[in-house]
């Protein structure tokens, strides 16, 4: 997606990216290092899923990239969801 066209490989200028895009503005450092951990506890969970479920990815996509980029929507979805985006009139 976006982001992943934008930001490359590296977890780290992706999360940048997503910080850039929803928030507009850089991650602190604790934000880097806590949406890195949530990244690769994504990764993970998205890992362990598609051991057991059939993965429907674009077609020639590795089942390594195809964990990535779950992860990575999954992480988006997160931050759209996170409290600094919440607007009370």
């Amino acid at each position: 997606g976006r982001v992943a066209r934008a930001a490359g490989d590296a977890a780290e200028a992706r999360i940048e990216r997503v910080f850039m895009i929803a928030y507009g503005r850089r991650p602190a450092l604790a934000e880097t290092r806590e949406a890195l951990a949530g990244l690769r506890d994504l990764e993970a969970a998205w890992r362990r899923h598609l051991t057991t479920a059939p993965s429907p990815g674009p077609a020639g996509e590795t089942r390594e990239a195809d964990v990535r980029r779950r992860a990575l929507q999954s992480f988006c979805l997160a931050v759209l969801n996170s409290p600094e985006l919440l607007y009370i009139d």
